[in-house]
């Protein structure tokens, strides 16, 4: 079974699905006057054609704050990092969960 954060992937789901959940809880934030910031990765396919250092700075570029950049530097070594000790087809990836921290470090 695959996790509710993989929607696209799952059956009678798709990406509106989270686009959807995503603008509700978007106005939610507003509603109560907080930020939300999101990032959408393609895990299987992203990571292996991005120019990441076009990304960092692309990120800074459109007003990205700046704890946000690391944040997601660390999402990519994470599964960089899972990719060398599962193999090349990412074993073991699927369904995997990120926490970050008040500090922002993602573990």
């Amino acid at each position: 079974l695959l996790p509710e954060s993989q929607c696209g992937f799952r059956r009678h789901r798709g990406t509106t699905d989270v686009i959807l959940a995503t603008r509700q809880l978007k106005k939610n934030c507003q509603e109560m006057r907080t930020h939300i910031y999101t990032t959408f990765l393609e895990l299987m396919k992203a990571f292996d054609t991005v120019n990441r250092g076009g990304l960092w700075k692309d990120m800074q570029k459109f007003g990205c704050p700046e704890r946000f950049t690391p944040m997601v530097r660390q999402l990519h070594d994470l599964f960089i990092y899972l990719e060398f000790i599962f193999g090349k087809h990412r074993q073991g990836t699927d369904g995997m969960m990120a926490r970050v921290t008040d500090s922002g470090t993602v573990t």
